[in-house]
């Protein structure tokens, strides 16, 4: 099975989106990228992959996956993967490590050991550079995963695609 451990700030949305998104005197903080949204369903799409939840916004959903809060980022994201016809698998445990997203390869390193099979494979997509911080033990092997996106042009856009292509063909 194919997994993506998604960060969405930075990967599903960016500054433009959130610029356009609070011109109107709106302030809304959970936006989405449509660009960005549509590049993650072909990609989900064509390896057969499992959204796993490593973001911040992770927080606002229950065991279950649905969303503790009737507005936020929970609903947003859900709402937006419901128009591409893709699906929340899962979310990063929020109980292990909780002091900074810095903690991020810890906690995806933990879900792999808790619920992969041998021949899984898997790419994250985050904007922060999560594997320069992370525990040296993990740097190696995470990075060969790790797909990073910029806030501040496109996020999750064809470069980015094109590399996640890539570690999935591996």
């Amino acid at each position: 099975m194919n997994y993506i451990f998604l960060d969405c700030d930075g990967v599903i949305n960016n500054q433009r989106c959130f610029i356009e998104n609070n011109s109107n005197g709106k302030h809304n903080c959970f936006c989405i990228d449509d660009n960005s949204l549509n590049l993650l369903a072909k990609l989900t799409k064509k390896y057969n992959c499992r959204i796993v939840l490593s973001s911040s916004w992770r927080r606002g959903f229950n065991k279950d996956l649905t969303p503790k809060y009737k507005e936020g980022g929970a609903q947003s994201l859900l709402d937006a993967f419901k128009k591409v016809n893709i699906l929340l698998y899962d979310i990063t445990r929020t109980d292990i490590y909780e002091k900074a997203h810095w903690e991020r390869p810890i906690e995806i390193n933990c879900y792999i050991k808790e619920h992969f099979n041998q021949n899984d494979n898997y790419v994250i997509l985050d904007d922060d550079d999560i594997i320069r911080e992370a525990i040296p033990e993990l740097r190696a092997e995470l990075k060969k995963h790790f797909v990073k996106t910029n806030f501040y042009t496109n996020g999750f856009d064809e470069a980015a695609y094109k590399k996640a292509e890539t570690i999935f063909n591996k």
